[in-house]
């Protein structure tokens, strides 16, 4: 489990970033990578998930402009589903690198 606090820097309610959490994991780049608990489950449930995180929207918590958010996830399971969807990625280009990573940084083929 990891979890996050940050200032979100407005004042919105949970149910505001839960809406907003459960959009952005619907639609890519983040559709497959991040996942929502929406109810009480148990661990089982995480165990083989291929989501790099996956939001616990009951846990997450607003004070003021402090947002706290929690995340599960089995770090096998998640970084295993990156890394094949990589190397798919690199064996339909036929490149190394198709996007530059950063700016200035030279595509490699």
């Amino acid at each position: 489990m990891m979890e996050v606090k940050m200032e979100s820097g407005a004042k919105f309610g949970a149910q505001y970033w839960g809406e907003r959490s459960r959009k952005a994991s619907s639609v890519p780049p983040l559709k497959g990578v991040m996942g929502m608990l929406e109810d009480e489950w148990a661990s089982s449930r995480i165990l083989g998930d291929s989501h790099s995180s996956i939001v616990d929207l009951p846990l997450t918590a607003v004070q003021g402009e402090l947002l706290s958010v929690a995340a599960w996830y089995d770090n096998e399971m998640g970084y295993s589903a990156r890394l094949a969807e990589m190397a798919a990625r690199i064996a339909s280009s036929g490149s190394l690198v198709t996007q530059e990573a950063h700016k200035g940084v030279l595509a490699v083929s």
